[in-house]
């Protein structure tokens, strides 16, 4: 379950990855597509809905995507990538980014567009995805 924080919702955020041995991981891992999400604290509806949706993607593409959660005015779990940084001051929630790529923004995305982005976006290789 993708999870985000709020004393009043059932999703918590958490760090993927314990700190401890990260060197280690990311020489055994291969890399995985970064699909971001901005979402607000406590997640309202349509927050709700893009990490189910976002979940689901995780279960069409396992071991081949990464979701990182970022929630407005909370600290994030790990930088974000750097078109999606560049446009910090103007986000909104919810929005989702794919390789940086903004897929949607103030709505949850439409399924069908995202799985298409993420495949595009696989389909193009590891060598071409924003750290």
């Amino acid at each position: 379950m993708i999870e985000t924080g709020g004393a009043e919702s059932e999703y918590r955020a958490e760090p993927q990855h314990d700190t401890a041995g990260l060197e280690e991981e990311t020489t055994q891992q291969p890399k995985r597509l970064r699909v971001e999400a901005i979402i607000a604290s406590p997640p309202t509806k349509k927050c709700r809905a893009t990490l189910k949706t976002l979940e689901e993607m995780t279960r069409l593409f396992p071991d081949q995507v990464q979701v990182d959660i970022y929630q407005l005015g909370r600290a994030w779990p790990r930088t974000p990538t750097m078109p999606c940084l560049l446009e910090f001051k103007s986000w909104r929630a919810p929005s989702v980014y794919v390789n940086g790529r903004p897929i949607c923004k103030a709505e949850p995305p439409d399924p069908q567009q995202l799985e298409a982005a993420i495949s595009e976006e696989l389909a193009r290789g590891p060598a071409s995805w924003e750290n």
